[in-house]
């Protein structure tokens, strides 16, 4: 991962600089973008999703001091078990306190999780924000001057109903994406 910084309105860009060496190569091009914000001290913060030189998906978190002329080592953040992280978005509180949400996919459904972080303090413990049997997906997270944090994503919702199976013979089966 890479970042280059414009001071003139984005007119023209400083040399990128590397946030992390994660050495992914991929035969495509992946829909798993980075995201940042700055805080209200001027520290960059910088997560993204990558799978590394091994092919193991992960998130990480990554800071810069010194208006991104060199970054923290990535920090990963807590994932569940068994689960593909994908999709990270954060934002930068006036506090310096950074919000994170996420997506944890497995192969039938996905929730996106939440998590914050401090310098010095690390991740809280993650927390489910979606809630149901959904495919929820892309998280959006904003601070607003108060200091309240919002998140949006997109969700379909899955409804089951039975299958009844009768003298080996299907009686009804359904599954309606809403």
């Amino acid at each position: 991962m890479v970042v280059a910084a414009s001071s003139d309105s984005g007119k023209t860009f400083k040399e990128p600089v590397v946030v992390s060496q994660d050495r992914w190569t991929i035969q495509g091009c992946p829909h798993r973008g980075p995201s940042m914000d700055i805080d209200e001290k001027g520290v960059l913060y910088y997560t993204w999703y990558t799978e590394g030189s091994e092919g193991l998906p992960g998130i990480y978190l990554s800071a810069s001091k010194d208006s991104g002329k060199t970054f923290t080592p990535r920090q990963p953040l807590p994932v569940g078990s068994r689960v593909f992280p994908d999709h990270p978005r954060l934002t930068a509180g006036k506090d310096g306190t950074v919000y994170v949400a996420w997506e944890e996919k497995t192969p039938v459904l996905s929730k996106i999780m939440f998590a914050s972080y401090q310098d010095g303090k690390g991740f809280s413990k993650p927390e489910q924000l979606s809630q149901g049997v959904r495919r929820s997906y892309e998280p959006i997270l904003s601070t607003g001057d108060d200091g309240a944090v919002y998140a949006v994503w997109g969700y379909d919702e899955i409804r089951f109903t039975k299958a009844i199976i009768k003298d080996n013979e299907m009686i009804r089966m359904r599954c309606n994406y809403v």
